[in-house]
C-alpha cells in the first residue's frame, strides 16, 4: 500500500511552529509552554492581572511566585 495517500498535502513534511504570547512585562515574544501563567495568589495585583502570561526572567523581576 502507498503510505503517500495516507498523508495530507499539507501536513507532510512541515514543522510545527511553537505558539507565540507577547509578554505584558517587556514586550518579548516566547513559546507559551516558556512562560509564567498569573494565578491570583501568585503576584502582588499590582503589576500584572489574574491570568496574563508572563515570561519567566519578568516573573522574577516582580516577584511571582510559581
Amino acid at each position: 500500500m502507498d503510505e503517500r495517500i495516507l498523508v495530507h498535502p499539507r501536513t507532510r513534511l512541515r514543522p510545527e511552529k511553537p505558539k507565540l504570547a507577547v509578554c505584558p512585562g517587556c514586550g518579548g515574544k516566547y513559546p507559551r509552554r516558556e512562560m509564567v501563567y498569573l494565578h491570583e495568589e501568585t503576584h502582588d495585583n499590582l503589576t500584572f492581572f489574574n491570568g496574563e502570561r508572563v515570561c519567566k526572567p519578568c516573573a522574577r523581576r516582580y516577584g511571582v511566585s510559581h
